[in-house]
């Protein structure tokens, strides 16, 4: 029987295509939000966002840019697009969980930790928006990652390590969920995801 749960995610190579098999292989649904300029063929889990509903992204866009530092100023209306869409993952989930290489504000100069590549953007709009949000901490080739999950303290800017018997399995996934992270995923990332997809429907592990 299929599941209820919804996975939101980005269609991307890597963590979102991890995600997307884990969560078919299991009966969960997937979402695969895409600004309507992207020149990629769509799929039958693409959801296409206007420009009306991509700049509603726009007040949480800019206060996660202030947030990591980032200039959006020199970005193109297709990349500011691409990187609004991860509003729409993060809104229509209850939770965010993410796979990537945490960044440490002490090392980027940002206001608050973050994650590296596209999938900071999703992080800060999630925490935003006041969704809790969980990373593992895992990149191909990082031999710094932690490879255990977090959860996204917003309020104070930090990942914060979950406790010892949630290391290497967050809290289950809700109904709505966003599944994203890294496009150079790990095996231990790989892993995690189909862990937390397999023990979140009560499968066997494999």
């Amino acid at each position: 029987m299929p599941s209820p749960r919804v996975c939101h995610s980005g269609g991307s190579p890597g963590a979102d295509e991890a995600w997307k098999e884990g969560c078919l292989a299991h009966g969960v649904g997937v979402r695969d939000y895409r600004p309507f300029d992207d020149p990629q063929p769509e799929n039958p889990s693409s959801v296409v966002l206007t420009a009306t509903q991509l700049r509603q992204a726009d007040p949480l866009l800019s206060e996660a840019a202030h947030h990591l530092g980032k200039d959006l100023q020199g970005l193109s209306e297709r990349d500011l697009n691409y990187i609004r869409r991860n509003y729409w993952q993060a809104k229509e989930a209850q939770a965010v969980y993410a796979v990537g290489r945490i960044q440490r504000r002490e090392q980027t100069g940002a206001l608050c930790d973050s994650v590296s590549g596209g999938t900071a953007w999703a992080v800060l709009m999630a925490g935003g928006l006041g969704k809790p949000v969980y990373v593992f901490d895992d990149e191909a080739g990082c031999r710094q990652c932690s490879q255990r999950w977090h959860v996204f303290d917003f309020a104070n800017g930090c990942m914060v390590p979950l406790p010892e018997d949630h290391a290497l399995l967050p809290p289950l996934l809700p109904e709505q969920f966003a599944g994203i992270g890294t496009r150079s995923l790990g095996a231990a990332g790989a892993a995690a995801i189909w862990r937390l997809c397999a023990a979140s429907l009560g499968a066997k592990l494999p």
